[in-house]
């Protein structure tokens, strides 16, 4: 834990001045690794939000609260877009997809397999529509899709 203190002082003149926290401390009130621990706990493990308040008060001795969880969140998830709009861009130039999608909650969640990484992408729809959103319309590789055969898209 870090503490940041930030002074305020009266001039001699009258005038107040107070000390500000830094645009990156003040962000948040809680670091990166705390931030991750309740990613992962959710995401991972499918943790409800006061789930992982639990856990941070009983086994991190960390008072947290559901709006902050969700806020931690969702920093989380604006931190990560650029690399999931990095992997999207590589889909379309990998020679040989695996790919398959599930029921998950309302939606459906497609997984597309390539040989050096994993790229999921939550939709609407389990239609054709999704391949052509997250690969093009000129995609040129092969497809296994269902674990079934092998298509040339």
């Amino acid at each position: 834990m870090t503490e940041y203190r930030c002074h305020t002082v009266r001039c001699s003149c009258g005038h107040i001045n107070k000390a500000e926290l830094s645009s990156d401390v003040a962000l948040s009130e809680f670091g990166p690794r705390l931030a991750s621990i309740i990613a992962y706990l959710v995401s991972v493990h499918h943790t409800s939000r006061r789930g992982a308040e639990l856990f941070c008060h009983t086994l991190l001795g960390v008072e947290i609260c559901l709006g902050s969880i969700q806020g931690l969140l969702e920093e989380t998830s604006l931190a990560l877009e650029s690399m999931d709009k990095e992997l999207q861009r590589e889909l379309p130039d990998e020679p040989v997809l695996n790919v398959d999608e599930t029921g998950w909650r309302d939606r459906w969640l497609w997984v597309f397999v390539t040989s050096s990484f994993i790229y999921f992408r939550v939709a609407l729809s389990r239609g054709s529509q999704v391949l052509v959103d997250v690969l093009g319309a000129a995609y040129t590789g092969y497809v296994w899709i269902g674990g079934e055969h092998i298509t040339r898209v």
